[in-house]
């Protein structure tokens, strides 16, 4: 997706989760097409800190290396004066404070091998009330050691961001409600839910007006026929292909029917062959 239309999303950062950061090959890469990413891997991964001195050589056999340490285990041997204390933006019950860490690692690969250089950040959570640790996240990137700890705070905390944009997409636009059979259908359905609340949103930010309320369907409408104009969707070359996607479709769904219970599909004379 990055290759054909990476250009015309502008963007800064790429943030997963640890789905997302847990194979090695996937932050290498997007390391090698010069997207920086922020993505976050599982409690259990195992790195080596380039930050700490190797153990001293004891003048016989291999000269020994860092040991590979667990995220878990490296964070919780920190001191508090280690973590720094960030308030990164404004929350729905206040203000969002995190305690950030970060440091030079080298991670380890599906094959327990060397992996390549990283940037670990390590994010927690504290309660409001009782100023308990109630969240610890870890994340790998492959930006600059300079990189600000507000700068990976603000990326590590858009992901949830993201996310609450989508469930109130579900809630207000429909965004969950597709019942189509094609990816054409879902295609189209998805940026008009997307587009539909975001206009909701700013009519909600402005406040109440003199104007007519407008309905949901109403909303989709429009912005479907301004889409439509825009891409020349209504042309008579692009109907005949739509109209062509659909025979075809109900043709190999019909045969694929018929060859399930090991037959070969009647021939219809009724249907346009293709």
């Amino acid at each position: 997706m990055l290759a054909p239309h990476g250009a015309a999303l502008p963007h800064r950062w790429i943030a997963g989760d640890d789905e997302m950061g847990r194979p090695s090959w996937f932050r290498r890469r997007l390391a090698s097409v010069g997207e920086r990413s922020l993505l976050a891997v599982p409690s259990n991964t195992t790195r080596r800190d380039l930050e700490t001195p190797p153990p001293q050589y004891g003048g016989k056999g291999r000269h020994p290396t860092r040991p590979w340490q667990s995220v878990v285990a490296w964070s919780q041997a920190l001191d508090d004066a280690a973590w720094r204390r960030l308030d990164v933006r404004d929350g729905s019950q206040g203000p969002l404070v995190v305690e950030v860490v970060k440091r030079r690692v080298v991670s380890r690969t599906h094959r327990r091998q060397q992996g390549d250089e990283a940037l670990l950040t390590v994010i927690r959570d504290r309660d409001r009330d009782q100023d308990a640790v109630v969240n610890v996240d870890y994340s790998l990137s492959n930006t600059v050691p300079e990189t600000s700890l507000e700068e990976l705070a603000r990326v590590a905390k858009a992901e949830h961001r993201i996310e609450a944009c989508l469930q109130r997409s579900m809630s207000a636009a429909g965004l969950a409600d597709y019942e189509g059979r094609n990816g054409t259908g879902w295609q189209q359905h998805q940026p008009l839910s997307l587009l539909a609340t975001w206009f909701l949103e700013r009519e909600t930010q402005g406040g109440k007006k003199w104007a007519p309320a407008l309905t949901l369907p109403q909303i989709r409408h429009g912005i479907a026929v301004i889409l439509r104009e825009a891409f020349q969707c209504g042309t008579m070359s692009h109907m005949l292909e739509e109209r062509q996607k659909r025979l075809r479709r109900n043709e190999l769904a019909r045969f694929y029917h018929w060859k399930r219970w090991n037959q070969l599909a009647p021939f219809n004379l009724h249907k346009r062959l293709f």
